[in-house]
This record gives structure tokens, C-alpha cells and sequence, in this order.
């Protein structure tokens, strides 16, 4: 073999330094490499839409803690209001109202913090398909 690239002519004419061949398959290579990028392109689309909700569920988690400290703090100081007994206008006691609104409450807890678990299982399940995505790049990227 010559260290000069073989010269051929193709069926229309034009002049090739690559054997039919060897054109076909860096064609072919050349395809299958803008296919890739393509795939490439769209995961990183899809990797940073998952990342922008995980940001959002992470938002919505941190308010929705702040609210249940806020309905804590309001529980707590209502509770040191109501320890007295004192008689409302009518009559009652406000410690019957105090019971009702702290039943009310408590189940509002009890839901807020079943949605939090909901969310939070949902926040690790999206951290761990972050995970195996950031695999896949890192793998495909040859690192």
C-alpha cells in the first residue's frame, strides 16, 4: 500500500479519495452519529424538564412545611388562650370550642402530613430516575 489515498471516480463522475466502500460505511457513520446527537439532545430535554419539576416539588415542600410550623405556632398560642376556661358571650365554654377547632386541625395535620409523604416519596423517586440519567450521559459521554 502508498502512503497517497487511492483516487476513484463514483458513477457520476465525481472524484473520491474513499473506496465505495469505505464512503458507504463513513455515510453510514455519519448517520447513525447525527442520530445520536439527536437522541443525546432530546434526553438532556427531558433531564432538565425533570430537574426544573424536582425544583418545583422541592419549593411546594419547603411552603408546605412553613404552613404546617405557622398552623403549629397558631395551635400552640390558641392553646395557652383556651387554658383559662373563660366563658364566651354566650355562655359556653371556649373550651368546647377549643376541642372543635383542635379536632379540626388535627385532621388538617393529619392530611397535610399525608401529602407530604406522598410528595416526598415522589421527590426521591424523580432524585433517583435524576440519577440513573446522569449515569446514561455520563456512560454515553465516555466518562
Amino acid at each position: 500500500m502508498s502512503d497517497y489515498p487511492e483516487i476513484c471516480f463514483d458513477d457520476k463522475g465525481t472524484v473520491r479519495v474513499l473506496p465505495p466502500e469505505q464512503l458507504e460505511q463513513a455515510q453510514d457513520l455519519e448517520r447513525e452519529c447525527q442520530e445520536f446527537v439527536q437522541k443525546m439532545r432530546q434526553f438532556k430535554s427531558l433531564t432538565g424538564d425533570i430537574l426544573s419539576d424536582l425544583t418545583a416539588l422541592t419549593d411546594n415542600v419547603e411552603i408546605q412545611k412553613l404552613k404546617a410550623i405557622g398552623q403549629r405556632n397558631r395551635a400552640e398560642h390558641e392553646t395557652e388562650e383556651f387554658s383559662s376556661g373563660a366563658k364566651d358571650a354566650s355562655g359556653a365554654t371556649t373550651m368546647r370550642l377549643f376541642e372543635k377547632k383542635r379536632a379540626l386541625l388535627q385532621n388538617g395535620i393529619r392530611d397535610k402530613r399525608e401529602m407530604l409523604h406522598r410528595i416526598e416519596a415522589e421527590l426521591e423517586s424523580l432524585k433517583r430516575v435524576e440519577a440513573f440519567q446522569r449515569e446514561q450521559i455520563e456512560t454515553l459521554e465516555g466518562g
